[in-house]
């Protein structure tokens, strides 16, 4: 009988004993022995090497430029109530004009989203918004008709609603799907821009009678214009051909995605009860002027750090947590105002701000991602901003407004800090519950884009050791 040799010495082909089976265990050492050993797996290829490396390294770069660039221009935003206000608009009319902002992200958005994701026009429409977004809001600047500048700055409100949603998704789309989460070392470029932007406008508007706003809106546009043609996307979506209605269908038969939407948007009241009163209440306790440029400032200290480690980020919390936390910390933001009486302790609360929208944003854009197919990536984006940026804060100046009037700014502030403390219990309770039921969040689209990695086994001792083993078992028969 042939036992197999355990003691780990080389076997000799010659010493092998003649059996009726010796021929094949022979044949099997000599072929083994002549095979080179398997050579250790090469180094992953750097950047220079791997074009495809180096193609997605440029597109990251370029989108730094486009972020900062966009949201330079964008920071224009907070100086149209001023603008409007120095044109001999009235209070109210400048609250009814503003928020035909988020009216216009509520009723254009989503569909400029279907639109986009079903004939892959994303690109032709950001171009002719910003382009035509610019021109009007040039056009305002030398006008002195109310009802002229009422007309423009309505359009102009209408026509910028796609540029900051679409050029989120332009720069998604440079990343491969295992590598989503570098997306918010991006995005931190953008709060760059805007702390530059809002600085340099409030240095400009003075000096050059508003021509300064439009000048930096117009710059930001054209550069996030040039940088959106250059980018090379690397994780295209598929064409759509869904109807639209079948799109609002799944979010409504998506449960975990329409419980988060709907938190989305109390967090965008939030946000609009901050941005259209704040100021208001700060100038009511005597704050300088100044002091509104630096608040604004303040702002981005912490958002830039937050969203250059949102990887890490992504690792260590959920996006129910993350939401969750941005609600409790909007909270202790608000909270704050209602005790201040001295207007500059109001630096040390706007870096809050960082925290508030960083993990709101954060959590926003990774869930939709997992909550909606690939090949409505653009839809995706669009009701996520339809949501924090139309349906809340339209919802947000109406209410903030009339608890303002009735109750005063500090007891607005802490009455909405407890509202929404609550509201934060309730999605938190809702959102497990769901999941215990085995509600997931991940559609299967997204499931079948994940690659799998395959071993194969190829070692020789193993092959050779089968082979010895069958040829025992034969010569035991």
């Amino acid at each position: 009988m042939l036992e197999p040799d355990r003691s780990g010495k080389p076997v000799n082909a010659d010493e092998i004993p003649d059996t009726p089976h010796a021929e094949d265990v022979r044949n099997v050492v000599e072929d083994s022995a002549s095979v080179e050993p398997a050579l250790a797996p090469p180094p992953p290829a750097s950047a220079e090497e791997n074009p495809l490396e180096a193609s997605i390294s440029a597109s990251c770069a370029r989108a730094r430029v486009g972020y900062f660039a966009i949201y330079a221009g964008l920071s224009a935003s907070p100086y149209y109530g001023l603008l409007l206000e120095h044109r001999g608009f009235t209070p109210l009319a400048i609250g009814v004009l503003i928020a035909f902002m988020p009216f216009s992200v509520i009723i254009l958005l989503s569909p400029l989203s279907y639109l986009a994701d079903r004939y892959h026009c994303a690109m032709s429409i950001h171009l002719c918004a910003s382009t035509v977004s610019a021109l009007l809001l040039l056009f305002v600047i030398p006008s002195t008709s109310h009802f002229l500048i009422a007309g423009l700055m309505m359009l102009h409100f209408a026509f910028r609603v796609p540029v900051g949603p679409f050029m989120d998704q332009r720069t998604m789309s440079i990343l491969p799907p295992d590598r989503k989460t570098e997306w918010g070392k991006m995005r931190s470029y953008g709060a760059y821009g805007w702390a530059f932007g809002a600085l340099t406008i409030s240095a400009l508007i003075n000096r050059s009678d508003w021509w300064g706003l439009a000048v930096i809106y117009c710059l930001g546009m054209a550069t996030a214009m040039y940088i959106g043609l250059t980018i090379v996307p690397h994780d295209e979506t598929e064409r759509f051909q869904r109807k639209f209605v079948d799109v609002l269908r799944h979010v409504l038969s998506h449960r975990r995605l329409l419980v988060f939407l709907i938190t989305l948007c109390f967090m965008g009241m939030g946000y609009a009860i901050i941005n259209t009163f704040l100021f208001i209440f700060l100038y009511s306790i005597d704050a300088p002027t100044i002091l509104l440029g630096l608040s604004v400032i303040m702002t981005v200290v912490v958002e830039i750090p937050l969203f250059r480690s949102s990887k890490h980020v992504h690792e260590y919390f959920t996006d129910r947590q993350l939401l969750c936390m941005s609600i409790f910390v909007w909270a202790v933001r608000v909270t704050g105002y209602s005790f201040l009486y001295n207007p500059w302790f109001v630096l040390c609360l706007e870096p809050l701000h960082g925290l508030t929208f960083g993990f709101m944003w954060l959590s926003g854009i990774h869930f939709v991602r997992r909550a909606f197919p690939k090949s409505l990536s653009h839809s995706s984006i669009g009701f996520l901003s339809a949501t924090a940026f139309g349906v809340g804060p339209l919802v947000g100046n109406i209410v903030g407004g009339s608890l303002y009037q009735y109750l005063g700014a500090r007891w607005m502030f802490r009455f909405m800090a407890l509202c929404m403390i609550c509201i934060s219990v309730v999605f938190l309770l809702l959102d497990r519950q769901l999941e215990h039921l085995g509600y997931s969040v991940e559609v299967e689209e997204e499931g079948e884009m994940k690659a799998k990695d395959v071993v194969v086994e190829t070692s020789l001792s193993t092959a050779t050791a089968a082979a010895a083993a069958e040829v025992d078992r034969e010569t035991r028969e």
